[in-house]
């Protein structure tokens, strides 16, 4: 349900906006669109075989951790920069991940380097790399969250374009999109009712029917998630 060019062109305003680096990859860490930006630290790793190796297995252990309701999940990479996964779930499945990183966190640069000193004790140009290291964003963990829920709102503003547009929209995936959109307020299954126009029994079969479960504990489901990745 997602048109991969129309979010390819929001991630890419996006990167414009914030100088961050985003990709998306389908459930097989295939990269079906990524901002044209790499840092010199992750060119210099990068161009060499056994950085580039590193990068690949850095990625793959990833994808082997995720789950669907991992939320926004922030991690240091192999080199310890900070990278940023942000899982697009299908019917309970785990169908694309958004990535951004490249950067450092605003806690003291020196303590990080030498954090990635010792994981990069087998590149032969360490000062080098040293220098590259030292030119690093460094962000605040609030501005990471800013742009992961960015991330997010991109991703819902996309699948309901695409939805509307196939005329594809079931009444469940009314009632998905809705909590989605409006999980942080007081939602019960009266409002739910009075918006979505549907009967509180009809969205309680549907919820049970397509996903095992309750409008209630969807909307509980949304929060945790979204709690997880703060």
């Amino acid at each position: 349900q997602l048109d991969i060019s129309q979010l390819g062109r929001l991630l890419n305003n996006l990167h414009q906006i914030t100088g961050l680096k985003f990709a998306l990859q389908d459930y097989r860490a295939h990269e079906v669109y990524t901002a044209s930006y790499q840092t010199a630290f992750c060119r210099r790793i990068a161009d060499t075989p056994q950085g580039y190796a590193k990068c690949v297995a850095c990625d793959g252990a990833l994808y082997n951790t995720l789950r669907p309701d991992s939320g926004v999940v922030q991690y240091r990479c192999h080199a310890g920069l900070i990278e940023v996964a942000i899982p697009i779930t299908e019917g309970g499945k785990i169908v694309a991940n958004i990535l951004f990183g490249q950067l450092l966190d605003d806690a003291d640069i020196d303590a990080q380097w030498e954090s990635t000193r010792a994981l990069c004790a087998w590149y032969a140009d360490i000062e080098g790399l040293k220098h590259a290291f030292y030119q690093l964003r460094q962000v605040s963990e609030e501005d990471i969250r800013a742009c992961a829920e960015i991330a997010m709102a991109c991703v819902s503003e996309v699948r309901f374009k695409s939805l509307i547009k196939t005329g594809a929209l079931t009444d469940y995936q009314r009632l998905t999109l809705y909590i989605d959109q409006h999980y942080a307020e007081r939602l019960s299954l009266d409002v739910l009712s009075e918006k979505l126009s549907i009967g509180k029994t009809k969205l309680c079969a549907l919820a049970s029917k397509e996903g095992g479960t309750t409008p209630s504990q969807m909307i509980v489901a949304k929060r945790i998630a979204v709690a997880r990745g703060l």
